[in-house]
């Protein structure tokens, strides 16, 4: 009995190490589960002792509540009422919203693309814990979002999944491909990530023949302190990015195109390296990498808040006071971090109408 329990104590001890990888030098290929339960348990006790933020190795800092979805597991269906974190039940499966709001672009002409950003620790989990073999063939720790944007596709969902991407990039490791100390990716994820999201968009509009506008763009070195080191109240700690600074061919900066067809509808993954201040810089934000790609500038609606709701909900907004918006667009990158999935307010149905006049409780 007593052999047993020490067996157990061992188990335990080890899935629940801690963050700075002092549960040995050993590199271990983990599954997705056993990383599932690890960012669980570490996500638990970071909660309990109400810090927002987790300190990982060589100065990598990562969001409590983005290691709290990922140990969450499966979050649609049934298991969204456990997993979710919206007030409302009815509102916590994203399910439904998403093939709401593709059937209702859909009715007006509108493709959508649907593009989650990887949770940072999926990418980067060796960053977290010193004891995690990362390697070019090793399985994919996010498998809960793979499932889950499988049966999104089986839905006529187009999913732009990130995380092969990403990892498929890191093996040709330049800069990192998110922030060491803001829960935001780094300009090259930005870029990584326009570069899949122009390829797909060119591919679904058809149109290798579209005239471009010149553009200029410019790599520039920024230092900024990230949002993950003013959650633990400290401002001592930085890091410097590269940045690529886009601009029109007279070096002004560029603006989002209104009557554009394409449309990138984000979370604030929209507005880091775009909107200034908090965010680090200007100019070498999502839109501006995305419209590089492309070769003309696109629109942009981008909130500091949720990408799940809110941002839908400023389309509305954008609709209501142009009827005509929406018929300019063609297409919809519909990008946010991908712990909205269980971390957000909820996933209301937001009615596309002019008159705003839909009744019900999901009546924005």
């Amino acid at each position: 009995m007593k052999r047993r329990l020490f067996l157990c104590f061992l188990i335990f001890w080890w899935v629940g190490a801690v963050p700075n990888g002092d549960a040995g030098e050993m590199a271990q290929r983990w599954t997705a589960e056993a990383f599932r339960v690890r960012c669980r348990d570490l996500a638990h006790r970071m909660q309990i002792e109400n810090v927002g933020a987790v300190r990982g190795i060589d100065g990598w800092l990562f969001l409590t509540r983005e290691l709290a979805h990922i140990g969450k597991g499966v979050f649609w269906g049934d298991a969204s009422k456990t997993a979710g974190m919206a007030s409302n039940e009815a509102w916590r499966d994203p399910m439904p919203a998403i093939l709401d709001f593709a059937e209702q672009l859909k009715k007006n002409g509108v493709q959508l693309i649907l593009m989650p950003v990887p949770p940072k620790a999926v990418i980067y989990p060796d960053r977290l814990w010193k004891d995690v073999q990362v390697s070019a063939e090793r399985e994919r720790l996010d498998a809960v979002h793979a499932e889950f944007y499988a049966l999104l596709r089986k839905n006529g969902i187009d999913v732009l999944d990130l995380t092969p991407v990403f990892a498929a990039a890191r093996q040709e490791e330049e800069e990192p491909l998110y922030c060491q100390t803001d829960s935001h990716w780094s300009c090259r994820g930005i870029r990584v990530a326009a570069r899949d999201a122009a390829s797909r968009i060119r591919e679904r509009l058809k149109e290798s023949g579209r005239n471009t506008v010149s553009m200029k763009a410019m790599e520039s070195r920024v230092t900024f302190s990230g949002d993950l080191v003013r959650l633990l109240g400290v401002s001592s700690e930085s890091e410097a990015r590269m940045l690529r600074r886009v601009t029109d061919a007279a070096g002004m900066p560029l603006s989002p195109d209104e009557g554009a067809g394409v449309l990138i509808l984000a979370d604030s993954h929209g507005l880091v390296f775009h909107a200034g201040g908090d965010m680090h810089a200007e100019g070498a934000g999502l839109f501006e990498q995305v419209s590089f790609e492309l070769g003309y500038p696109v629109d942009l609606i981008a909130v500091r808040g949720s990408g799940a709701t809110p941002a839908r909900i400023n389309l509305l907004r954008k609709i209501q006071r142009d009827p005509g918006y929406l018929q300019r667009k063609k297409i919809v990158l519909w990008c946010f971090s991908a712990r909205e999935f269980t971390e957000s307010d909820g996933w209301r149905i937001v009615p596309l109408a002019p008159t705003g006049t839909a009744a019900g409780k999901n009546q924005p």
